[in-house]
């Protein structure tokens, strides 16, 4: 959903950007914008260049964990959730319904998409060092008979 960015030096008013941001980037952000360096220690981008450019691109997708409860992936069209312990996935055309209230993860013609989306949560766990091992629970493979 778009967000308004706050107006400043350099930062247009009252322009909108319909771009994936993320939390952690706040701390990289505010630094930039009040014009501290950011530590080493941040891992996340600052959101300054998408604040000045509506072109420019802070994330191509996101990764999100709760406790072991929960892990996602979300790019700019649909979000895939993974519940572990209970065995359960949802996927979401977040574009077409940002409220997340039609679970496609069971539909024929998502099957690859929800394959691909698994695919790259796993591999986004790996790049975070996100230790939860998603092949020891029961969470049915996006394709796979449930």
């Amino acid at each position: 959903m778009p967000r308004r960015a706050p107006a400043g030096p350099g930062v247009p008013a009252g322009e909108r950007r319909d771009a994936l941001c993320c939390q952690h980037s706040a701390c990289a952000t505010a630094g930039e914008l009040l014009g501290v360096a950011t530590p080493a220690s941040v891992e996340f981008p600052s959101l300054v260049p998408l604040m000045r450019d509506a072109s420019a691109v802070a994330h191509a997708e996101t990764f999100c964990c709760y406790r072991d409860f929960q892990r996602s992936v979300r790019d700019t069209d649909h979000k895939l959730i993974v519940y572990p312990h209970l065995g359960r996935r949802q996927l979401f055309h977040v574009a077409q319904g940002p409220w997340e209230m039609h679970d496609l993860s069971e539909d024929a013609d998502q099957r690859a998409r929800a394959a691909a989306m698994f695919d790259r949560l796993v591999g986004l766990q790996a790049e975070v060092g996100n230790g939860l091992n998603l092949a020891e629970f029961p969470i049915p493979r996006p394709g796979a008979a449930s």
